[in-house]
C-alpha cells in the first residue's frame, strides 16, 4: 500500500495560535463579579502594578483579600485573581 503525503491547508503557527486561543478559552474562566487582577487594580487606581503587588500581598496576609485562583482577563490572558473577603 503506497503512503500518502498530507499536506495541511495550516501553518505550525496558525496551529498553534488556534490552540493557544482555544486553551485561554476553556482552561481559565472569565473574572466574576468582585474578581480583579493585578493589572486591573492597577489600572482603575492609577498605580504601578508592582505597587497593586505589594497592597494585595498585604491584604492576603490581613486575610481582607482571598486569591480564587487563575482567570482570564479582558484580554484573554491568564491571571491571578483575587477578591475581597466577605466579613
Amino acid at each position: 500500500m503506497a503512503s500518502r503525503k498530507v499536506i495541511s491547508a495550516y501553518t505550525d503557527a496558525q496551529i498553534n495560535t488556534a490552540l493557544g486561543n482555544l486553551y485561554r478559552k476553556t482552561v481559565a474562566p472569565p473574572l466574576a463579579p468582585g474578581e480583579f487582577t493585578l493589572r486591573l487594580l492597577a489600572k482603575q487606581e492609577g498605580i504601578t502594578v508592582a505597587f497593586a503587588k505589594g497592597w494585595v500581598d498585604k491584604r492576603l496576609a490581613d486575610k481582607t483579600v482571598i486569591s480564587v485562583g487563575l482567570r482570564r482577563d479582558a484580554n484573554g490572558r491568564e491571571a491571578q485573581a483575587y477578591k475581597v473577603a466577605e466579613k
